[in-house]
């Protein structure tokens, strides 16, 4: 599993670093912005997540980094706007594939960064959600 996370940490970390950087409109120089970030997985061990969280928080390159089990809970619009990126993984069914994707898809469709990752393939979110 431990090779798991480094890819996720790697896709993240290269992720929110070209959607990071913004450019000031008074000066000329470029300004990190740190991004506020989910991490969604679909776990039946919830620590897994926070395990994840955890290991990307350690790079200190985030203003923030919140959980969200799939498992258990549907993510919404409104929540999923609170953020600049979200990764999302699965290593368990999402309590409803379709709807989850379909808020992904939405959440995309306005201009939100989603990094699929581990299993999201084989264990898939579905909807309107194109990996």
């Amino acid at each position: 599993m431990n090779k798991h996370y480094l890819i996720m940490y790697t896709l993240v970390a290269a992720f929110v670093l070209t959607i990071s950087c913004k450019k000031d409109d008074t000066s000329p120089e470029v300004v990190f912005d740190p991004p506020k970030v989910l991490v969604m997985g679909s776990e039946s061990e919830a620590s897994w997540i926070v395990d994840v969280r955890n290991k990307i928080d350690s790079t200190n390159l985030f203003s923030e980094i919140d959980t969200f089990n799939m498992k258990n809970r549907i993510p919404t619009l409104t929540l999923l706007n609170e953020y600049d990126a979200i990764l999302v993984f699965t290593d368990a069914n999402a309590q409803d594939p379709a709807s989850t994707g379909d808020t992904l898809a939405a959440y995309i469709n306005l201009g939100g960064g989603v990094v699929p990752s581990t299993f999201t393939g084989n264990v898939p979110i579905t909807g309107d959600f194109v990996q």
